[in-house]
């Protein structure tokens, strides 16, 4: 049964995910992320046809397609010689949202990394699970958690019993693929969250898929808001003009 699932997700999740590849690898940063500068500023139209679209009709264009040749008279490239093509998604104005679950106390011990969310008590460790506008997992983080700890196997049932949760955390990815996985499927097997909020409404995104690499999908992305979480899309984010670079 866990290999059909897990066989089934991922599945899923290759579904849609184009990224370019090669070149970009070994070029240091500051040159690269000049060159996101750049298609940031070569964006500007393709963004104002988007929103002229948006007010226009009261709602987002479902494909780029949409807003040629009247709002613009056609896409324009990247400038981003290995990632040419800019890539866009309407969400519908349907809200991002993070799930977490409590995965105990760090019982005063010092945190492997600084805390990223303020979500539930900050002397316990919690997974946090960013979902897309279809409820799909897009990232999964585990915050706040001690130092120096050795994980255990996964067992859904002692999960939901709260038990040992903290250490079963670090094996969970082990045993099923998180991205993509719907709403319904991780909350049959972690139970129902300990909280959950909405980052941003976002209606649209316009986005350069930028793989580095073999298994690394950064991504760089634009909110209409430009307000962005710290981490989505499986990475930490920074910020580059008006845009985010998720580091992979």
């Amino acid at each position: 049964m866990i290999f059909s699932l897990r066989t089934w997700i991922l599945g899923l999740s290759l579904l849609g995910l184009t990224a370019c590849s090669g070149g970009g690898s070994d070029e240091p940063w500051s040159k690269r992320k000049a060159s996101f500068e750049q298609a940031a500023e070569i964006a500007k139209p393709l963004i104002a046809a988007i929103n002229s679209y948006f007010q226009e009709t009261g709602k987002p264009p479902l494909f780029l397609k949409d807003i040629t040749p009247k709002y613009i008279p056609q896409i324009p490239a990247t400038g981003v010689k290995e990632c040419p093509d800019f890539d866009y998604r309407a969400f519908a104005n349907r809200a991002l949202h993070i799930v977490w679950y409590d995965l105990g106390s760090r019982q005063g011990r010092p945190m492997k990394k600084p805390a990223k969310f303020s979500d539930g008590n900050q002397e316990h460790a919690i997974l946090v699970l960013a979902l897309n506008s279809d409820s799909k997992i897009v990232s999964a983080k585990i915050d706040r958690l001690p130092k120096d700890l050795e994980g255990m196997e996964f067992n859904a049932a002692k999960w939901k019993l709260n038990d040992n949760r903290m250490l079963m955390s670090l094996k969970l990815a082990d045993t099923y693929r998180l991205d993509g996985m719907p709403r319904e499927v991780f909350q049959n097997l972690l139970g129902y969250p300990d909280g959950e909020r909405a980052l941003e409404n976002v209606p649209w995104e316009l986005r350069i898929n930028c793989s580095t690499g073999f298994l690394n999908r950064d991504v760089f992305f634009y909110w209409p808001l430009q307000k962005y979480p710290p981490q989505i899309y499986s990475g930490d984010v920074e910020l580059v003009a008006d845009w985010a670079y998720v580091h992979d």
